[in-house]
């Protein structure tokens, strides 16, 4: 759960009663058991992490403090207490502006006992803590306490002695020079007490000073895993005294990754040496995973001897246990008493899942993966516009909730977990033809419905008709031997009973379809599908996997009138035998297979954002693997812009440097966002982009300004993709720029800079001539920027600006925007009554800065009520409108109507 500069302390109140509120439902779906803490696991809607960030106006003080209480009470008497928030793992704050005292708060109740606070990942990040002195106090208190344990051998848990469940903690940009608790953390690093796997001093002005007793208290620690110190004053013997002295230690070395970049002076050699170093560490890390993960399953290992017993996780920034659980266990937090023999795992480890992970495929599974029977092939058609014959008039195409249903069938084949291949891809018929051509046996298709024509994309947004005839003769004459393409085809769209009937006179034993005179209900068509292939799945028949799909609308509570919803869906030929099974897949124990190529990019997209909630995105690109990297989300609600990304597409498509201009609020970064997703979705088809930059631009203090607030976040990008390597060590701008070029001389790159009017100072200067030098230097690099104003120069290394005016949503987008975020507005049919009170058939495509007299001044009236057609302002309105005020405006509009 997510607030990015969207609180001031009056929200603090209302939230803390909502988040209470989800802690006590989620106290009411507890699990009969109990941990260590009396704390109970918990099996449903849990809150596993918050962030409330770059909200400066909740200010230094106590704001925070009745939030802080549903983590827990330091001074609770009653062991039986649980914190409403006991579920949340993880928590961040950074960019509040919280000062010292607010900070040490929250750290005092997550470093006590009492509390039953099981916060595992904390960003304090960019909050004035300054000296610290409170957060000093705290600490030391903590380990005082922990110190005194030790030494007495008191042990009030047969577990062993408490110990703070924190595993990462980021404390970045904090100004922490002018006092001693970045020390103080270093050097406590050496006993173990905080348990910190992951910790972040950067941007600090931290001085070589503080890292006085880093090296030893390294060599003392079993838990960290990565430490950040980058983006300080560290000297160069500092450094080097560091990697010496990590070096000499490397054999029982257990730190992973060591960050100590631009700290300004060049290490030489030395980056080279930390890395052969840091990779003898990770490589103690495997071992000691491997190792205890024998020890817990009773297998004695030959190597028992050789490891330190300590708790191995995964890197922090790619621990992905939260996403990936349907349950969450309780975390045991205490350090074991030398008695013990064996470590407490605050992972738990299945040999049995990770030999099954580890081994190849059978001969057997690679046989069924290949079969033609047991691969579905889903086909999204999602066009944004159609032309009018004999004009260039283009027609927007509302577009469709095809990710829904995406989500849907990989979690209904999830279920089923069978041996079955599912793959995506978007609805072209260069694709279908390839789908054809593959021998895949099932085929999915979702879209838009025609009563004469099936819905294709022409692969630049815009529609390609394919009739009923045309398809027949498309499938027939592209089948193999005269056989059918297809066993199976499921056309999911509206008046689709013709394009069925084609598909059936093409050879196709089985088409579901709709029927021709039907419209087809989007919670219906979803309640039909998620029962059909789960029936089909797991082995039911053709037949009874309809039967039993028509039963999950009839009595699906969410579809109105779902009697005759049911009787919409139609399985041809009328008179066919379908009692037949479509997949004959066995049971496998994950679905999908880690060797299995299905493919469903937009939800890998997801899964990174859900799995790096805590972190911003530069911590993000420094982690992620992949060669494909993360996107933002496109916005909640967007729509009506359909005609504009469009034309935005195509001119990307078809020119080098694209910039969307517009007003504050207009809505240009959402439109490069829902664009970037949308070619993403389409790779196969759209070939003249391979991978997607997305760099969005901020203001940047002085310092960030010298290191480049556009450069070198590209450059940090192409070193997480792999494209430059991680163990070239530049320190400027020009020589990034220099491996920025070299490293896309032939790639197929779209590169997008958003924000571009954020830019100040030299960073304006510096833009054009990086253009111009990109441009120069590579061959295919697309850019496309979003700015208030046109950059302005004529050419770029040959290449010209294309400027896109990016202006007001007209009357019926503006009303459609307005309904869907308006608190008084709760059903489909609500918004749809309010778009039909609201907006004449012939006021909806008018804008307020229409002056060609074709507007009303009813209709201008309106749009000035609810923000003029600018999507912030309309947001704005739709969320601050009073019940009173709402009403009247209906009834305005209802007057007015009748009038008119």
């Amino acid at each position: 759960l997510t607030f990015d500069n969207v609180l001031n302390k009056d929200a603090i109140i209302p939230l803390v009663r909502n988040l209470e509120t989800i802690g006590q439902r989620n106290v009411g779906n507890q699990q009969s058991y109990t941990g260590n803490l009396g704390a109970k696991a918990f099996s449903t809607d849990t809150l596993h992490g918050l962030a409330i960030r770059n909200s400066p106006l909740l200010g230094e003080g106590d704001t925070l403090e009745p939030l802080f209480n549903l983590l827990g009470f330091v001074n609770s008497v009653d062991s039986s207490f649980q914190p409403p928030l006991m579920s949340l793992r993880m928590l961040d704050l950074r960019g509040n502006k919280l000062g010292d005292a607010s900070c040490a708060r929250l750290l005092e109740v997550v470093h006590s006992e009492k509390s039953c606070c099981c916060l595992e990942k904390l960003d304090l990040s960019d909050n004035n803590i300054g000296k610290g002195l409170r957060i000093f106090d705290v600490l030391c208190a903590y380990i005082n306490e922990y110190r005194q344990r030790q030494s007495s051998g008191f042990d009030d848990s047969s577990n062993g002695i408490w110990c703070t469940p924190l595993k990462l903690l980021k404390l970045e940009s904090n100004n922490l020079r002018k006092g001693s608790v970045a020390s103080y953390i270093l050097q406590n690093l050496s006993n173990n007490a905080f348990s910190l796997e992951s910790l972040s001093l950067a941007d600090n002005g931290l001085m070589d000073t503080h890292f006085e007793r880093l090296p030893s208290a390294l060599a003392k620690n079993t838990n960290l895993i990565e430490l950040d110190i980058s983006r300080n004053n560290l000297t160069k013997d500092c450094m080097e005294k560091i990697i010496r002295s990590l070096k000499s230690e490397e054999r029982k070395l257990n730190l992973a990754f060591l960050r100590m970049d631009l700290n300004k002076p060049n290490l030489g050699s030395y980056p080279e040496m930390l890395n052969k170093t840091l990779s003898v560490g990770r490589l103690n890390r495997v071992k000691q995973y491997i190792n205890e993960s024998r020890l817990s399953n009773g297998v004695k290992s030959p190597d028992s001897r050789l490891y330190p017993k300590a708790t191995f996780l995964p890197s922090p920034l790619q621990n992905n246990s939260q996403v990936t659980s349907p349950t969450m266990s309780t975390t045991n937090h205490y350090h074991n008493s030398p008695s013990t023999e064996i470590n407490k795992k605050h992972v738990e480890f299945n040999a049995r899942d990770s030999s099954h992970a580890l081994s190849k495929p059978s001969t057997e599974d690679r046989t069924l993966s290949g079969i033609q029977g047991n691969q579905i092939t889903v086909l999204f058609s999602a066009p944004l516009v159609w032309k009018k014959t004999g004009t260039d008039l283009l027609v927007p195409i509302e577009m469709l909730d095809l990710e829904t249903e995406r989500e849907l069938l990989w979690q209904c084949f999830k279920e089923a977990s069978v041996n079955i291949d599912l793959f995506f891809d978007n609805a072209t018929t260069d694709r279908l033809r390839t789908v054809m051509t593959k021998g895949c046996g099932c085929l999915h298709y979702s879209g838009h419905g025609s009563p004469d024509y099936l819905i294709f994309e022409d692969g630049k947004g815009g529609l390609h008709w394919l009739g009923s005839e045309k398809l027949k003769k498309f499938i027939t004459e592209g089948a193999k031997n005269n056989e059918p393409p297809f066993r199976f085809v499921f056309v999911s769209a509206c008046y689709s009973f013709l394009t069925g009937e084609a598909f059936v006179d093409a050879g196709v034993p089985h088409v579901v379809c709709c029927q021709q005179e039907a419209q087809l209900a989007d919670s219906a068509a979803l309640a039909f599908t998620r029962a059909f292939y789960l029936a089909l799945a797991i082995g039911r028949t053709v037949k009874d996997s309809f039967e039993l799909g028509r039963q999950a609308v009839e009595f699906a509570p969410s579809v109105p009138n779902s009697d005759l919803e049911m009787k919409k869906f139609v399985l041809l030929p009328k008179d066919g035998d379908h009692d037949v099974r479509i997949f004959d897949a066995k049971s496998i124990p994950v679905w999908p297979r880690k060797n299995a190529a299905n493919s469903v990019p937009s939800l890998r997209n997801i899964y990174s954002r859900a799995q790096s909630m805590i972190l911003a995105p530069e911590d993000l690109l420094q982690s992620h693997s992949s060669s494909d990297q993360p996107l933002p989300t496109p916005p909640q609600g967007f729509l009506g812009r359909e005609t504009d990304m469009y034309h935005v597409l195509n001119a990307v498509l078809d020119r080098r440097f694209v910039n969307v201009v517009g007003k504050t609020g207009i809505g240009r970064s959402s439109l490069a966002s829902s664009l970037c997703q949308y070619i993403n979705d389409r790779k196969t088809t759209m070939i003249e982009i391979e991978t997607i930059f997305y760099i969005r631009a901020r203001k940047s203090s002085e310092k960030e300004r010298n290191d480049g607030s556009f450069i070198t976040p590209l450059y940090n990008q192409l070193v997480a993709s792999g494209k430059i390597s991680s163990s070239i060590d530049c320190t400027t701008l020009d020589e990034k720029g220099t491996h920025i070029f070299k490293s896309l001389n032939k790639l197929k790159a779209l590169i997008v800079l958003e924000r571009a009017e954020v830019l100040s100072g030299d960073e304006i200067q510096e833009l054009p001539l990086f253009l111009r030098d990109l441009f120069e230097k590579t061959q295919k690099v697309r850019v496309l920027m979003t700015s208030k104003s046109k950059l302005g120069v004529s050419l770029l290394g040959n290449v010209g600006e294309h400027v896109y005016n990016l202006g007001q949503l007209n009357f019926k987008n503006t009303v459609r925007l307005f309904a869907h975020f308006c608190q008084h507005v709760h059903t489909g049919e609500e918004r749809r009554k309010v778009l039909e009170d609201l907006v004449p058939d012939d006021q909806q495509l008018v804008c307020h800065s229409d002056e060609s007299g074709i507007i009303t001044s009813r209709s201008r009236e309106i749009l000035e009520i609810l923000g003029t057609g600018v999507p912030a302002r309309i947001m704005e309105q739709a969320h601050q409108i009073k019940k009173e005020d709402y009403d009247k405006l209906m009834e305005i509009a209802r007057r007015q109507c009748l009038a008119y």
